[in-house]
């Protein structure tokens, strides 16, 4: 009986150790200090109607002070714009919001505009960062975010949106990270405190559950466990609600180092 606990004991540290080896969490090193000013658009729809109050957006700005707090950054509304504008309230990426971006913006502020629907992206678009810190300042989509008015309000859209603004990536984002982590650096979203995501989907109560499209195991034989509850990953916005320390620390450096343009 005493070897079956000592055996116990030795799997449960096992265990914790290769945890803490995997994630290797650092501490949040900036307190940035920043506040942001936002301008919001709110796109009519074919009816003339806006169908988001501003008290909604303001609370969408208040999930974000909620989530980027630890690093000292928050958002204020300093302005709540509607535009008569229905032909374009379901934009496409690539013409409308463009189109809309340079006309209605406001200079060295996050615009972020409500439209119906974003087409060929389900949740937002905005100008891609990519592997740089700095921001393409002759694309007029720089400085907008696009957002469904039915997500606005849900906490994990909006966060997951400033979380790409400020330069990261979906956790399933090149899909090719082992789930030791071992290629953590240069694999999936390149953050080592994020698990490797195939990315899953949840069953609606935040228990994974895979699509028949994508594997339950990585290129060496062992599972995934992805991180339903990050902002970054595309599970159910009712399960997301946090970011990583190493994630804060990337956009702590966009934000001090990228759009540090922005006021």
């Amino acid at each position: 009986m005493q070897k079956i606990f000592i055996l116990l004991i030795g799997v449960f540290f096992a265990s914790v150790s290769q945890a803490q080896s995997h994630k290797n969490v650092p501490s949040i090193n900036d307190c940035v200090g920043k506040n942001f000013s936002v301008v919001a658009w709110v796109v009519e729809d074919t009816m003339g109607m806006a169908n988001l109050t501003q008290g909604a957006v303001q609370t969408a700005i208040d999930d974000l002070n909620a989530s980027f707090g630890d690093i000292c950054v928050t958002f204020n509304l300093c302005d709540y714009t509607v535009l008569p504008n229905a032909r374009q309230t379901k934009p496409n990426i690539n013409s409308e919001a463009k189109e809309i971006a340079t006309i209605h913006q406001v200079k060295n502020v996050i615009n972020l505009y409500f439209v119906e629907e974003v087409i060929a992206d389900a949740s937002l678009t905005i100008a891609e960062l990519g592997d740089t810190i700095l921001p393409d300042l002759n694309n007029p989509l720089t400085n907008a975010i696009f957002v469904p008015k039915s997500t606005a309000t849900d906490g994990a859209t909006i966060n997951y949106a400033l979380g790409k603004f400020f330069g990261l990536n979906y956790t399933h984002f090149n899909g090719d990270e082992l789930a030791d982590a071992s290629n953590c650096a240069t694999a999936g979203d390149k953050i080592c405190d994020t698990p490797a995501d195939p990315g899953g989907t949840d069953d609606g109560a935040c228990h994974l559950s895979y699509h028949p499209t994508s594997p339950n195991l990585d290129a060496n034989g062992h599972y995934y466990v992805p991180d339903v509850c990050n902002f970054m990953s595309w599970y159910s916005p009712g399960c997301r609600s946090s970011f990583t320390n190493e994630q804060y620390n990337k956009m702590a450096e966009v934000i001090l180092k990228g759009r540090n343009y922005l006021w």
